[in-house]
């Protein structure tokens, strides 16, 4: 009983640490934390404007993290891990994105301009409202993921797996069906 309180306990102190990290989190703070870690899982890193940052974003686990507004305009993302992480509002223009994880990501009203998404999994994202105008889309698996108001117009369509099993497909502006 006594092991488990422990264990318990902890938990909540890493937790809390977490939390602590997180909030006191800037651009620059991130740029020295990718010099010792690709583990960004779970932070809160809403608002920040990490498109001028000289780092290597590659290989970066983002699984879970909070980007809600954030700027990742023009980077590099290859191999990045975006599993479940929340997106809503992010400016992700001009990325590339490939291969990379975003199962179950929210990019709610997202925009992706002219990002360059290939061997993606996009399954159960939410991609409602998102203004992917002009990305080339090469191998990407929507299968489950939420297209309603998603803006695809002069979108590259290659290579798309599981736009017929996507919710909103039909809601989906400029998407070919």
């Amino acid at each position: 009983m006594k092991a488990s309180k422990f264990i318990l306990s902890l938990f909540i102190i890493m937790a809390l640490a977490s939390m602590a990290l997180a909030a006191s989190l800037g651009a620059s703070n991130v740029a020295a934390l990718l010099e010792k870690s690709k583990d960004l899982s779970g932070l809160d890193l809403s608002g920040l404007d990490l498109s001028g940052l000289d780092s290597d974003f590659n290989n970066v686990d983002f699984s879970r993290a909070k980007l809600v507004g954030a700027n990742l305009s023009g980077l590099t993302l290859e191999y990045t891990n975006f599993y479940g992480a929340d997106l809503t509002g992010a400016n992700l223009s001009d990325v590339s994105l490939c291969p990379s994880n975003l199962k179950s990501a929210v990019l709610k009203n997202a925009v992706l301009r002219k990002a360059y998404i290939s061997d993606v999994d996009l399954s159960g994202a939410d991609l409602s409202g998102a203004d992917l105008r002009g990305v080339n889309f090469d191998s990407v698996d929507f299968t489950g993921a939420i297209l309603t108001g998603a803006d695809f117009t002069g979108a590259k369509l290659n290579g798309l797996k599981g736009v017929d099993k996507a919710v909103g497909a039909d809601k989906a502006i400029g998407l070919a069906r």
